[in-house]
C-alpha cells in the first residue's frame, strides 16, 4: 500500500485506473475499477452476460463515475487510466456520433450506442483527463501498477462467474 500512496499524495485530483474483460465464447464478462481519492484506495467491480470486451470497458468508466457522483460529489478533477483506445478515442468522436445521432451513415444504430450516450451524460459532470497506458505492463518495483491490478480483478471475476 506504500506505493498506493506514493501516488495519492503527489495529486490534487481522484485517479481512476478502470478495464473490462470478456469471454466472447461465453458473452459473459466483467468491469473493474480502482479509484484513488485522498489516502483512500476503493476498489468496484461487476459481472454481465450477453456482453463484449468494449461494453465492458465503457461499463467500468460509467460505473466508477456514477460512483464518484454519488459518494464524492464535490471532487470532479479525475484522471482516468485505461489501456483501452476504444475509452480514450471516444472524447475526440463526441461531435460526429451526437451529430448523426449515434448511427453510421446509413442510419444503423452504432455498436454500444446506450452505453456510449450514457458515457457522454456522465462524463459531462467531471473534469475528466484519460490517459492511454500500455496494457497490463509490469511496472518496476517502486511504481504502483493499477493497470494490472484491474485487468487482474477483471479476469478473476469472469472465471468466478463462468464457474458458477
Amino acid at each position: 500500500m506504500n506505493n498506493d500512496k506514493n501516488i495519492i499524495n503527489k495529486h490534487n485530483h481522484i485517479i481512476l485506473y478502470t478495464d473490462g474483460s470478456c469471454n466472447t465464447q461465453f458473452k459473459t464478462g466483467a468491469w473493474a475499477a480502482i479509484i484513488f481519492i485522498n489516502d483512500q484506495k476503493n476498489t468496484l467491480q461487476g459481472i454481465e452476460h450477453d456482453t463484449t470486451h468494449q461494453r465492458m470497458e465503457l461499463r467500468s468508466v460509467i460505473e466508477s463515475l456514477k460512483w464518484l457522483t454519488l459518494h464524492h460529489a464535490d471532487r470532479r478533477d479525475v484522471h482516468l487510466y485505461t489501456d483501452s483506445q476504444y475509452i480514450v478515442d471516444l472524447p475526440s468522436r463526441r461531435t460526429k456520433l451526437v451529430n448523426q445521432h449515434f448511427a453510421t451513415s446509413k442510419s444503423i444504430p452504432i455498436r454500444n450506442a446506450d452505453l456510449v450516450e450514457e458515457f457522454y451524460r456522465v462524463v459531462d459532470s467531471f473534469q475528466l483527463q484519460i490517459k492511454k497506458v500500455k496494457a497490463h505492463q509490469k511496472k518496476s518495483n517502486n511504481q504502483y501498477d493499477g493497470n494490472r491490478e484491474v485487468d487482474q480483478l477483471c479476469r478473476k471475476a469472469t472465471r468466478n462467474a463462468l464457474a458458477d
